[in-house]
């Protein structure tokens, strides 16, 4: 079957493109629902309020790490299958010009910021949580009760920062795929290659 490459970049451009809009609505939905139920624990006050944030705050990061995963894995794809590594095209380039200058990306403070915004407002949430209760650790009559509620807590801002160290970074992640599409690409070359139908997989050819 003759595929045409352009219809099948534009597509998967579109799909990248949408992936991103997405995880810029899922981020500001995030940001203003925080902020919502952050106005509305202050000015009660009610600390529980506020918990209810950091519950709201969670899946909304899965979300926008599988939006960035879905980038970067069809990115890979491009740049292997289409471009076929290719400098002229974008998906490969923008690879070559990342590794070669990855101290810029690392020191951007911009950059770190949208890395890790999930964490810095778990972080927030937290200590709004606890100074609403005036850092009272007896929460429900009981100290074992708060103590658990600020371990979850501090779970929850580990888990964000690990999701925001993997995920953020979609040139990395890109990279990885890459690799695998690479072998993907070459062994498909080889299965074109040889009349024999058995030779779906390099190990049966041996």
């Amino acid at each position: 079957m003759d595929i045409d490459k352009k219809i099948i970049y534009q597509n998967l451009r579109e799909e990248i493109m949408f992936n991103i809009g997405k995880q810029d609505v899922y981020i500001v939905a995030a940001c203003t629902a925080a902020i919502a139920l952050w106005t509305i624990a202050l000015n009660k006050p009610n600390s529980w309020i506020a918990l209810i944030a950091m519950i709201v705050l969670f899946p909304i990061s899965l979300r926008v790490c599988d939006c960035r995963y879905s980038t970067a894995f069809l990115s890979a794809y491009i740049a292997i299958f289409i471009e076929q590594k290719n400098t002229s095209g974008w998906e490969y380039a923008r690879e070559v010009y990342y590794d070669n200058n990855k101290r810029i990306f690392s020191s951007n403070a911009i950059y770190l910021v949208s890395k890790y915004t999930f964490v810095l407002l778990s972080i927030v949430n937290t200590v709004m949580f606890w100074k609403i209760r005036n850092f009272n650790i007896i929460v429900l009559g009981s100290a074992w009760w708060g103590w658990s509620i600020l371990v979850c807590q501090l779970v929850v801002i580990v888990i964000q920062a690990i999701l925001g160290y993997k995920y953020c970074n979609t040139s990395k992640l890109k990279q990885k795929f890459m690799i695998n599409w690479e072998k993907i690409y070459q062994q498909s070359n080889y299965d074109i290659s040889t009349t024999k139908r058995e030779c779906v997989y390099y190990e049966s050819c041996k």
